[in-house]
């Protein structure tokens, strides 16, 4: 679609202008269409200013580009779409599943319902963050699934530290954490054949706040944005495609031990006193280890030792209590 060549053009363009001479000669199609396509893009709210004999740039450079995104990610990613909005961009994947090959990836710039684990809600506040999906046909065994949750932790927290130059922490299962501010999270959403016991199919979604925001009075004390704790200033595409990157790459390389290893400097819980919650059970632990499938071992005051699957983890930094 010209429309958004075009606009892909001006966000790897950054600052500069493009005439619209260049435009209509790089995609070989007319000044009229190039002058058509920028109309529908301000029509859409994106910010383009334009000046005679100079050509168009975009003034807010942190607009989702569809194409850009697209042209620099790897081939696994061989559909990517950008919305402007939506409800869920897991629900979106998981609507047409059944028709769609691995590699889709969702984008939104704003999601009204998104979606956390356990039926909780994630705050998608429009232009201020990356809500994003991915499909997979994994045909993982389900003990092994907790690798591709480990891989997205993984692949979101290099892709921080690229783009913004600061380092995450990630808190098992499903969040990431800057200074004990949670940033982002990670939901994946599974399709299990019974009879194989295998993952057929998965949709990993990911939500980052990365601009700064305001968060209402329930989340003020625990959420927080990328922007907060960086002076470096980047664009989402930049995350985007970093992300997916070093998503392809871990995804690829699920069965290598380096991933819990590096998950490991990541994390944020190794040998620090939490509350383990499972199956409305709660108890005080401390966790010494992650396993080659992602697990968690945790420690239980009484000194036993408990392999978690799946739960939640609270980090009680005050509490004293060694192994």
């Amino acid at each position: 679609m010209v429309k958004e060549k075009i606009k892909s053009a001006l966000i790897e363009a950054k600052n500069t202008f493009v005439s619209g001479e260049a435009l209509a000669k790089v995609l070989n199609v007319s000044r009229t269409t190039v002058n058509k396509a920028i109309n529908q893009l301000r029509k859409q709210g994106v910010d383009i200013e334009s000046h005679p004999k100079v050509g168009y740039r975009i003034k807010n450079s942190d607009v989702l580009g569809e194409s850009y995104i697209r042209k620099n990610v790897t081939a696994f990613y061989h559909t990517v779409k950008v919305k402007e909005t939506t409800e869920s961009t897991n629900d979106d994947l998981k609507a047409i599943q059944h028709s769609i090959k691995e590699g889709v990836v969702m984008i939104a710039d704003e999601q009204t319902r998104g979606k956390g684990r356990n039926g909780r809600s994630f705050h998608s506040e429009k232009g201020k963050g990356i809500y994003l999906s991915i499909f997979l046909t994994p045909q993982l065994p389900v003990n092994q699934a907790l690798k591709i949750t480990s891989a997205t932790a993984v692949a979101c927290a290099e892709a921080i530290e690229l783009t913004f130059s600061v380092k995450p922490g990630i808190k098992w299962v499903n969040d990431l954490m800057i200074e004990q501010k949670k940033i982002g999270g990670i939901l994946c959403e599974a399709g299990v054949d019974i009879h194989s016991g295998n993952v057929e199919t998965m949709v990993v979604g990911l939500g980052l706040n990365v601009f700064n925001q305001e968060f209402d009075e329930s989340l003020v004390e625990i959420a927080g944005s990328i922007e907060d704790f960086t002076q470096r200033k980047n664009t989402r595409n930049e995350l985007i495609i970093a992300f997916l990157n070093r998503f392809d790459y871990w995804y690829k390389n699920l069965n290598h031990p380096y991933l819990i290893k590096r998950y490991k400097q990541y994390s944020n819980i190794l040998h620090v006193p939490v509350t383990v919650t499972v199956n409305n059970e709660s108890y005080l632990a401390v966790i010494k280890d992650i396993d080659e499938n992602g697990a968690c071992i945790a420690v239980r005051s009484d000194g036993s030792t408990v392999t978690l699957n799946s739960g939640e983890v609270t980090i009680r930094r005050n509490y004293q209590y060694t192994i």
